[in-house]
């Protein structure tokens, strides 16, 4: 075989033989003689449009000449209008983009067989191109020294994100339903509820907000409806760092990047309808520039994670199976404990409490890390607290909140202001964070007063080790009124006199993982009961009784895990005790064994995984002791779309049993699940069916775009929409992104939903490598940007699809050797009649060869046997045909290359086949 055909073949098709293919290659070439005379002009240099890529961003497509050793741009002018270049470094790359470069195609990843260091130049001296036939793509290099520095550049090295320039404005929108039916003996309940979450893109730096709630709730005979719209504003971007706002909103996007860094713990921000301006550090690239402690979850199966602070959703996760560190770039500053939920489809798993700290350590330019906030408006009725008569009314209020980072030193101050027509409160609040050799230290004060009196106290402290094997924390508030009576405003209405304190503490001893916990609560108060409006009751007026509720509770766990193989033993024990006033006291132990059975390796390679779990829990002391044991099996299959199903059973021995069966779906249209539970025992027998489904959906300039499930907390989103052509005959391919990967059907648009202010990644790539064609994805297949809320990046995909036809030729019951085949690129056939040819689809049902005696031949496919990328297609009867009767294509590309060619052809270039 010529050995200039493979690099033929890249040159012109963008195609990389398998191995499989070569082996066949090798199989039938016994004698395969050199391309024909007179088709030199196939390794000439000829035009291709590449996707162009600058570390690791598209540059967009350009068009280049591409020879068998060099590439060279057509249009280098357009080129330098899109790099960022230093003014007098223009010219210079203006000559270096305007000549040949080498391809450097042997530095591709599947050249070097994923080596480490493969698919870049390091360090280049000039402009250096590395070119991938296989996704058509184009990678540029350049020195560091000829790029432009970023101006909005800080001391600290964080810059600032820039928005988009192609992206466009639009409406995007996230919804989430539920729906669960319960039924307890005779009675049945039905709940629904919906939530949505939209942006719509409002010029270059603005955009409006909704977020709104519904519910149905009927219960026995009572039925209770609510719709509430909890968001509704504009806001622009007066720069980098300070907004403007109007209209009604809620405190939500005030504690984090949306809205600065303030963190307050007594404040009240309700929500209003009015006015606010303030920092925000939506643009600033975070990811380096701040410390935390970490936030660990183990997960059984693909969950979603929700991170609380008290009654607030700071950040949803949807993660696989496995050990994972959970992302607190976008988590609010401050001391405070965060609570983790598990859910599989809507069934809470797990729970658990940790103490988290984060501080962000950036000094923005200009304005030296200060963030702060003012706004003013007016309180709705139903948003305002009542009062103890049950009082409710409009009111004015205003609200204002800074943090001032002091100096040098690793802390802040943070000072709040809230008022309404009644009442006037103000916080303040130090907070520090040092890391030392000792370990990570973190620490706030807070101070919180009324001019009605009402006060409160807040102290967070905690440590921990670098390996995360030892820590120790506090947390300790007080809030009091007056008398410890109560004291109400239309923002804030505090009763009594509140105290609580949390101590932890957590170390390691060999496998064994250790942890002390202490909680105290302490309530002093007065309850008021209102006297019937009866001349004969006596004593007349309100009874007003003491309260004064104090507990205490004692835990101390420890737990480790046994690896036998497969099989996976996590153990936990423990001991309790909780104490009351009056004089109640509760103690025991507990005990639990959790055997899982973990996927074998070659299903979990294929993607898929089969997990089956036996659970015992033990719990006794001073209460009746209680046995339950329960059993889960699991299947779930992690390749593109997410599906799984999962049955459990649980027994105790009080005679109750529980079974529960589940289904899960997550794909490129949203997030479905699905739980039946049922319940037996005590007497009251029990069963439930709950239902959700989460979706978005994009409207832009390109129309309307259905998506995945969103994966934020409500923040206000943008999306990607990735336009997949028919591409040959594959039917699906697998689209992954920061969500979740998804089985994306080609001839559609999928619109997939993206927090606003974060960087969006996409990437499309094959569904299947063991089903599909040997895909060539050029523009489109990848993309990186910052975008803003309602604001939607369109993109199409470009590519074809080629398989390997392998057969044999036959002329007359004969050996058919020395013919041209034509498809997505030339062949030639062997003294045996073996060939192998790449065309464009699965299933064509005609082959056209041409030999030197005879002209053009039509050989006719009968048997298709697929493997992967392979079609063999055994051997094929050819017949002599005329010119004006084959296909347009073939009669026109004929007829091109006669026209062009250097000499009159005794062979036929490349050209699609039927």
């Amino acid at each position: 075989m010529n050995t200039c055909f493979p690099r033929m073949l890249n040159a012109r098709t963008g195609w990389r033989p398998t191995r499989l293919t070569l082996a066949l290659l090798l199989a039938y070439s016994v004698g395969v003689r050199a391309a024909p005379p007179g088709f030199e002009a196939l390794e000439k240099p000829h035009e291709e449009i590449l996707d162009v890529m600058l570390f690791g961003r598209s540059l967009g497509q350009e068009p280049v000449h591409l020879s068998a050793d060099s590439v060279q741009f057509d249009h280098p002018q357009a080129l330098l209008s899109k790099i960022k270049l230093r003014p007098e470094s223009r010219g210079l790359v203006l000559q270096w983009l305007s000549v040949a470069l080498p391809r450097h195609d042997e530095l591709t990843c599947a050249a070097q067989y994923q080596a480490a260091g493969c698919g870049t130049i390091s360090a280049p001296r000039q402009a250096e191109v590395i070119y991938d036939d296989a996704e058509s793509r184009l990678s540029l290099f350049l020195p560091g020294d000829v790029l432009a520095v970023d101006g909005n550049e800080n001391p600290h090295g964080a810059r600032l994100y820039q928005p988009d320039p192609d992206a466009s404005v639009g409406l995007v929108h996230e919804q989430r339903f539920q729906a669960v039916q319960s039924q307890t003996g005779s009675s049945r309940n039905q709940v629904m509820s919906a939530f949505g979450n939209g942006a719509l893109g409002l010029g270059d730096r603005g955009f409006a907000g909704l977020r709104w709630q519904g519910s149905h709730d009927q219960s026995g005979g009572s039925t209770d409806n609510d719709f509430d719209v909890t968001d509704l504003y504009l806001r622009g971007d007066l720069n980098e760092r300070m907004y403007l706002q109007a209209g009604r909103m809620g405190a939500q996007d005030l504690y984090g990047p949306l809205g600065g860094s303030q963190s307050f713990s007594f404040l009240p921000i309700p929500v209003i309808s009015g006015v606010r301006i303030g920092s925000s550090r939506s643009y600033i690239n975070a990811s380096n520039d701040f410390t935390a402690s970490s936030l660990p979850v183990v997960l059984q199966n693909n969950s979603r994670v929700d991170l609380y602070r008290g009654k607030q959703l700071l950040q949803s996760y949807v993660l696989a199976p496995g050990a994972h560190l959970l992302d607190a770039s976008r988590l609010p500053d401050g001391s405070y404990p965060v609570t983790i939920r598990v859910f599989e489809g809507d069934r809470l798993v797990n729970e658990q409490t940790l103490p988290f700290t984060r501080r962000s350590g950036l000094q923005a330019p200009g304005l030296d890390g200060f963030d702060g906030f003012l706004q003013a408006g007016e309180l709705r009725t139903q948003d305002s607290v009542a009062d103890a008569n049950g009082r409710q009314r409009d009111d004015e209020v205003f609200q204002a909140g800074a943090r001032i980072p002091l100096g040098r030193w690793p802390a802040s101050l943070t000072l709040g202001f809230s008022s309404d027509m009644i009442a006037r409160y103000g916080e303040a609040g130090l907070s520090w964070s040092n890391s030392t050799d000792w370990g990570t230290f973190n620490g706030q004060l807070s101070a919180f007063a009324g001019n009605n009196g009402v006060r409160g106290v807040a102290q967070n402290f905690s440590w921990s080790m670098p390996d995360g094997g030892m820590g120790a924390s506090l947390y300790q508030t007080r809030s009091w009124a007056p008398a410890c009576g109560a004291e109400y405003s239309p923002l804030l209405g505090v009763k009594g006199c509140n105290q609580s304190l949390t101590a932890s503490l957590s170390f390691n001893t060999g496998k064994w993982a250790w942890a002390a916990l202490y909680t105290h609560s302490d309530y002093d108060g007065v309850d008021v009961e209102q006297q019937p409006d009866d001349p004969y009751t006596w004593p007349p007026g309100p009874i007003v009784r003491g309260i004064n509720d104090v507990s205490r509770s004692y835990q101390l766990t420890a737990t480790r895990s046994f690896n036998f193989g497969r099989l996976v033993v996590n153990t936990s024990l423990g001991l309790t005790q909780n104490s009351y006033n009056d004089g109640r006291s509760r103690h025991g132990a507990f005990l639990s064994f959790n055997a899982n059975l973990m996927p074998d390796a070659t299903l979990s390679s294929a993607g898929h995984a089969s997990n089956t779990a036996l659970d015992y829990r033990y719990q006794g002391g001073s209460d009746r002791a209680s046995h339950t044991l329960g059993v889960t099996h699991s299947e779930s299959w992690l390749n593109g779309s997410y599906r799984a199903w999962s049955v459990s059973g649980d027994a105790g021995s009080d005679g109750s049993t529980d079974a529960t069966l589940s289904g899960d779906y997550n794909g490129q249209y949203g997030h479905g699940a699905a739980t039946l539970l049922g319940n037996s025992g005590g007497g009251n027998d029990s069963s439930s069916l709950s239902l959700s489904y989460d979706s978005s959906f994009s409207v832009s300039h390109k129309g309307l775009a259905f998506g995945a499930a969103p994966s934020s907390a409500g923040q206000p989103p943008a999306a990607v929409v990735i336009d997949l052509p028919p591409i040959g005959n594959e039917s699906m391919l697998l689209l992954q992104t920061s969500n979740g990967n998804y089985d994306a059907s080609v001839g559609h648009a999928i619109s997939v939903p993206v927090d606003g202010y974060s960087v969006a990644s996409v990437n499309v790539s094959e569904a299947n490598e063991n089903t599909v064609g040997n895909l060539s994805l050029g523009a489109g297949r990848n993309y990186s940007g910052f975008l803003l809320p309602g604001h939607v990046y369109d993109e199409t995909l470009q590519g074809h699809a080629s398989y390997t036809y392998i057969g044999r030729l036959l002329r007359d019951g004969k050996p058919f050797a020395g013919a041209l085949l034509l498809g997505s690129s030339s062949s030639v056939s062997s003294e045996v009649g073996g060939f192998s040819l790449l065309m464009d689809r699965r299933d064509a049902g005609l082959v056209y060869a041409w030999a030197e005696a005879g002209g053009l031949y039509q050989c006719k496919v009968v048997q298709h046997r697929d493997r992967a990328d392979v079609v063999f297609v055994g051997s094929l009867a050819c017949e002599p045909v005329d010119v004006a009767t084959a296909p347009a294509e073939v009669a026109a590309r004929i007829q091109a290359w006669q026209q062009t060619a250097e000499s009159p052809p005794s062979d036929l270039p490349a050209s699609p086949a039927s």
